[in-house]
């Protein structure tokens, strides 16, 4: 486990992320198996990885069938670089791009994103050598990137430019479930575009990336020259899974300690006591609360000694109130399990994730504050010394 500046992991909060990077590793040669061994695969690693972490995940991909990373933070880039990776790294549209900007690119070997004139404009005119860059296209999302009627221009001014090379053009659609023809429509746009531009390509094409988890699962011939797939490395979509693995995630525990336990004696305006005062209450407190992000991380519910006790009202800032009250023997340093198993009793993600309606387990993860240490199951095949 990583270590704090200046700080043993033994003299922080008693709190805990388990990842089992094992089974992202699995999740990324399930991809690789299903483009094939020539489609490029670019794992999509933005926003440290999903919560899950930019380096561990960065290492245990491109250990599994990755070719290549995708971030949109300039500075995860640089960290992925000082660390020794030295695959081709893509670079999101999220900067006001400027001079500076270009700069960096160049100095880390970076590929950055086209996806409008003005940063088109800023990476000719600043580039001091020749850069490789990508091509965003807007097709249906609405967020992002240069029109697709208006590809083929942008394709003919990188290719007059002189200091650009045209690695790639991607594009990621709006996925409505059960609208298949919504996402053919954006994809038979996105054809038409990077048809009308092939004349103005180089000798050695564009890499075209048509950017969806439903093009793994079933849309083949979207597949076209590779994918970069973010949320399917940490839990893959329903129709790529394996039997039995729909519902594997890396995300496996979330854990703390009682750090205090006491028994409620108090009597007088009992009506507004913020824990029970019935004869018999207990509580018991763990150091770790909404500024953690266990506001949207918890089931109502956490497991001590391997029995499921109810959480006492909201989280605050730091601490979380848990009602011991039928679990008397729980001391002191007891572990409290938000996430995970203990013995036979388990706590699964899925069970948070429907009672905070959340849709995916990497929105969970994110939830997950920096200042919890992070805890690592080695895949197989990753060295922990790395």
């Amino acid at each position: 486990m990583a270590k704090g500046a200046g700080m043993s992991f033994d003299l922080r909060r008693p709190n805990c992320f388990v990842i089992d990077l094992q089974v992202i590793a699995d999740n990324a040669r399930t991809i690789r198996a299903r483009i094939g061994p020539h489609a490029r695969f670019i794992a999509t690693i933005k926003a440290d990885a999903y919560g899950f972490g930019l380096l561990p995940v960065a290492r245990t991909v491109l250990a599994n069938g990755a070719d290549s990373l995708s971030v949109v933070r300039l500075e995860d880039a640089m960290a992925l670089r000082e660390a020794g990776i030295t695959c081709p790294i893509l670079l999101y549209a999220g900067y006001v791009m400027d001079a500076d900007y270009v700069r960096e690119v160049e100095v880390h070997g970076l590929t950055p994103t086209v996806h409008d004139r003005h940063s088109l404009n800023m990476l000719t005119q600043s580039s001091r050598g020749r850069i490789g860059c990508a091509i965003k296209v807007d097709c249906g999302q609405e967020r992002l990137g240069v029109p697709s009627e208006e590809l083929a221009d942008v394709v003919r001014a990188v290719s007059a430019s002189g200091n650009l090379h045209l690695d790639l053009i991607n594009t990621h659609p709006h996925v409505i479930d059960g609208n298949d023809a919504h996402l053919r429509w954006q994809f038979d746009r996105f054809v038409r575009a990077c048809d009308a531009a092939r004349p103005h390509f180089a000798t050695t094409p564009p890499a075209l990336i048509f950017a969806s988890s439903r093009v793994l699962v079933d849309g083949s011939d979207m597949v076209m020259s590779g994918v970069d797939p973010g949320q399917a490395l940490f839990q893959l979509p329903k129709g790529l899974a394996p039997p039995g693995a729909a519902d594997r995630t890396p995300f496996t525990a979330l854990t703390s300690r009682l750090i205090h336990v006491f028994d409620v004696k108090r009597s007088a305006y009992a009506d507004v006591a913020p824990v029970p005062t019935r004869p018999g209450a207990r509580i018991g407190i763990v150091p770790i609360g909404y500024g953690d992000g266990l506001a949207r991380l918890n089931a109502g519910t956490a497991l001590v000694r391997s029995r499921r006790v109810p959480l006492q009202g909201a989280p605050s800032v730091e601490y979380a109130r848990l009602d011991l009250s039928d679990c008397r023997d729980a001391i002191v340093g007891d572990e409290v399990a938000f996430i995970g198993r203990q013995g036979e009793a388990s706590l699964p993600p899925q069970e948070v994730m429907q009672r905070t309606d959340t849709s995916r387990v990497t929105n969970l993860a994110m939830q997950v504050g920096q200042a919890i240490p992070r805890l690592y199951l080695q895949a197989a095949n990753e060295d922990p010394a790395r």
